[in-house]
């Protein structure tokens, strides 16, 4: 993508459905200034969908008419990083945490039903409804076993097992990792069975290995001079591709990636992450500020096979 502003960015279905899901959980955990922050993101973009563009205006319109704090938040927050960064922020200023008002508003639940985790459970195995399930977890992560509680961690671990969207399941595993699980966790992703470690599990991008962080630092740098408005949405693609991978063969085929390697996976990043927004780039455009050439064609194009088959999209 060549345009350098955020009104050049086109929002496609997939890509809607994505934020929509970031937007419901910033609102039912009543975090107005980054709900209001993410749609001014939004009503920046084109999208040829009219209807959701016009209930974002009006969701914003609504929420300053009434006053909540909707102030600018940290613009470019990652989803896995938002709570990390919002916690940071309010322990450096000694007032309570995001987790803390949420552990409140939990254990007030929790002592007036006595079957609150039996129901956060139930929420989670309902797999129709991903913006519940999310939901779900951050309670579950801050809830206390009660004597009638038949193991949190073992039910949340049980859970993993099955067949679950890679973005709720990791999620589920940093919760793991949140509430002191100790142990490995499997489960299959796609044909492969993955074992990992719940205390090696990411909390944020920073906590990712320095080969994963060098992919991304590479792409927002091209984005900076020629896409600035790209920038957020590339560490949004990069961080869902990773969670989709993670534990897997391919996972630690990047973890382990020579220096040489990381451009090639970064033109593929950026390529991938233009398509889904209907970006017109190509290897010519973008080999260049990658300082690749004709022979690294091959070698790029199975980055991005690789991560088209999360995303379905990328060079034919």
């Amino acid at each position: 993508m060549k345009a350098g502003e955020k009104g050049n960015v086109i929002l496609l279905p997939r890509t809607i459905d994505y934020y929509q899901l970031r937007l419901t959980r910033l609102l039912e955990t009543d975090r107005f200034a980054e709900a209001a922050d993410l749609l001014r993101f939004l009503l920046q973009c084109r999208t040829d969908d009219e209807r959701t563009a016009e209930e974002w205006r009006m969701l914003l319109e609504w929420m300053e008419s009434q006053r909540l704090d909707t102030s600018a938040g940290p613009d470019g927050v990652p989803a896995g990083d938002a709570d990390t960064a919002a916690d940071d922020a309010a322990h450096e200023e000694g007032g309570p945490t995001e987790t803390d008002l949420l552990k409140e508003r939990v254990e007030q639940r929790a002592q007036h039903d006595r079957r609150l985790t039996d129901k956060l459970l139930a929420l989670l195995a309902d797999d129709r409804d991903p913006e519940r399930q999310w939901l779900a977890l951050e309670q579950l992560a801050v809830l206390q076993a009660g004597p009638d509680d038949d193991g949190i961690d073992r039910r949340i671990a049980d859970w993993i097992r099955g067949d679950r969207h890679p973005l709720i399941r990791f999620k589920a595993l940093q919760v793991l990792k949140r509430r002191g699980y100790e142990g490995a966790v499997s489960f299959r992703a796609g044909r492969e069975k993955v074992t990992v470690d719940v205390q090696d599990v990411p909390e944020s991008m920073q906590d990712f290995p320095r080969q994963v962080q060098s992919v991304l630092r590479l792409v927002q740098d091209a984005c900076e001079a020629h896409a600035p408005g790209m920038a957020d949405f590339v560490e949004r693609i990069w961080f869902e591709y990773l969670v989709s991978v993670y534990g897997t063969a391919a996972y630690d085929r990047l973890v382990s990636l020579e220096e040489e390697d990381v451009p090639l996976w970064a033109a593929a990043l950026h390529y991938v992450a233009a398509d889904l927004t209907a970006g017109s780039e190509t290897a010519e455009s973008l080999f260049p500020h990658y300082f690749l050439d004709e022979s690294d064609k091959p070698a790029w194009r199975r980055c991005c096979k690789a991560i088209r088959a999360v995303f379905g999209r990328g060079p034919d």
